[in-house]
């Protein structure tokens, strides 16, 4: 750990997202795991799949400085049950979960702990790395500043893509936390942003984008500071490593291409455009949507296309692009899917009231099934009414469709008598 300080972490392993919250004390440990693994892979050509590591310099790195040895145990295990999902590179269609860890002991001094082959491998090519400098990670006391910061290193020479809120809170797990947006901004946004460029070798800020009244998107900001590790009393020193720190023009090229992939049009979508599409031809809309989709919504580029087939007389496309950037449309998008948000929510009402009805008839039935089945056991004085009658009528002919009737109550075969019992007590019950 003090001869290297950079982790080459797969890009796979920065934006992850987990059903369970990963604590900061987690997420700096799995950082180390990973870094002592590279370094065995690397170094050694080290094929196996169990590592270890000294338990007093995951405790200092990790901050696990409990002396509650149950706890430390607790938390390094959550890491086994920790599930992620990893999207497909070429095809973002494609996913697997696996596990941070897929094994983890402590024995003497030193925790083993097993990596999956996804993992190894990635470690291993190296071929979609990120380069942390773990010291920098480690001066960060907020769960929400290290993620942003691997983000932001991962994106540095390029530019953080526009992230939907909805996205930012399933990184951060903060769906269920924060829910007011001037909260979730106060306290996740604004305060990991500030640690960041007060810590960091970056400053980082955001602007933010709105659909009608509400915050839709976040733009990040990257701005690398030029005098970093020229300041006096730093004590963070950045290996200098090429090899290990820069990409090729190769990697940026594919890092461009991966991104690419990530705005294509699935196949749904695909239908509906063709569907619209009369004016501006299908592949023309097709090459629009997909370079407005990094910024807008499928939702709302859609609105504009079909605004434009009703309304545009000359140049279509030029008059699809002013939509999309104007002001008023938005407006007049965000009206319309409140309309279309209330007509669903009433329609959603009217389903659960029908079937409310539904519901309300089935369990009628159940019940008066389960009365007629006391009374036929219990033969009470109802029974008894009811047996009077149905004898009375079947002595007339009055029942069986007339086909015969009976002269007296030892000619009528009780089956006939139960039967009509029963009908008799559903009409007087129901």
């Amino acid at each position: 750990m003090k001869k290297e300080i950079t982790l080459n972490k797969p890009n796979e392993l920065i934006t992850i997202i987990s059903k369970k919250e990963v604590l900061i004390s987690q997420r700096k440990a799995y950082n180390l795991f990973l870094k002592y693994a590279q370094n065995l892979i690397k170094l050694q050509n080290y094929e196996g799949n169990i590592f270890k590591i000294e338990c007093n310099e995951l405790h200092d790195y990790a901050e696990l400085k409990h002396k509650d040895l149950k706890y430390i145990e607790e938390k390094l295990t959550e890491l086994m049950e920790t599930t992620i999902k990893i999207k497909d590179r070429n095809n973002p269609q494609n996913w697997k979960p696996c596990t941070l860890l897929s094994y983890i002991e402590k024995k003497g001094d030193y925790y083993y702990y097993e990596l999956n082959n996804f993992i190894l491998k990635a470690l291993k090519e190296q071929d979609f790395v990120t380069p942390l400098n773990l010291l920098i990670i480690n001066s960060l006391t907020s769960n929400y500043s290290i993620i942003f910061y691997e983000i932001a290193m991962r994106y540095h020479k390029l530019k953080i893509p526009r992230m939907r809120l909805e996205e930012i809170r399933k990184l951060t797990n903060t769906e269920d936390k924060y829910k007011e947006t001037k909260y979730f901004t106060k306290f996740v946004l604004d305060f990991a942003c500030k640690e960041i460029s007060e810590k960091t070798d970056i400053n980082l800020t955001y602007t933010s984008k709105r659909t009608g009244r509400r915050i839709s998107h976040i733009d990040f900001i990257i701005e690398k500071k030029s005098n970093f590790y020229n300041k006096k009393n730093q004590t963070i020193k950045f290996i200098k490593n090429k090899k290990e720190l820069d990409f090729t023009f190769q990697e940026f090229e594919q890092e461009k291409i991966e991104l690419d992939k990530e705005i294509f049009l699935d196949k749904k979508q695909e239908l509906e455009l063709k569907r619209i599409s009369k004016k501006i031809p299908y592949e023309v809309s097709k090459l629009l949507f997909e370079e407005y989709l990094s910024v807008e919504n499928f939702e709302f580029l859609k609105f504009c296309l079909e605004k434009t087939e009703k309304e545009a007389n000359k140049n279509p496309i030029a008059y699809f692009k002013t939509l999309v950037r104007t002001d008023s449309i938005k407006l007049e998008f965000s009206v319309e899917l409140n309309k279309q948000e209330l007509k669903e929510i009433e329609k959603q009402k009217k389903e659960a009231k029908l079937k409310q009805i539904e519901d309300n008839k089935i369990n009628k039935k159940a019940n008066v099934e389960s009365l007629i089945k006391i009374i036929m056991n219990e033969k009470g004085d109802l029974y008894k009414k009811h047996r009077e009658d149905v004898i009375s009528f079947l002595k007339k002919g009055f029942l069986e469709d007339k086909k015969y009737s009976f002269k007296s109550n030892k000619e009528i075969p009780e089956e006939i008598i139960e039967k009509y019992i029963i009908l008799s007590l559903k009409t007087e019950l129901e």
